[in-house]
């Protein structure tokens, strides 16, 4: 059920590991406020996509498909581009 999801998800060691490297530091460059809007960003999205997912797959299954994964694919594509633009721009 969720409460094992949640705790599987807190427990997880990647996410621990990124929490006291990454998001410490980031936390120190950027502020409290950050972590805030990551937080926020984060919990918006746990919540309006699969409600956006349930919404369409009620009206139409086939279209709802589709249009799932045709989002996913130019968000990950778009993530992918920006990533790589910036590693070339640092290169540069």
């Amino acid at each position: 059920g969720y409460a094992l999801g949640l705790s599987l998800g807190l427990a997880n060691p990647y996410q621990l590991a990124w929490w006291l490297t990454a998001g410490l530091s980031s936390i120190n460059s950027f502020g409290v406020a950050w972590a805030a809007g990551l937080f926020t960003a984060i919990a918006t999205w746990i919540v309006a996509f699969p409600a956006a997912v349930r919404a369409g797959w009620r009206v139409n299954r086939g279209a709802a498909w589709l249009a799932i994964k045709a989002f996913s694919v130019v968000t990950l594509a778009a993530f992918g581009a920006y990533f790589l633009y910036t590693a070339f721009e640092s290169l540069a």
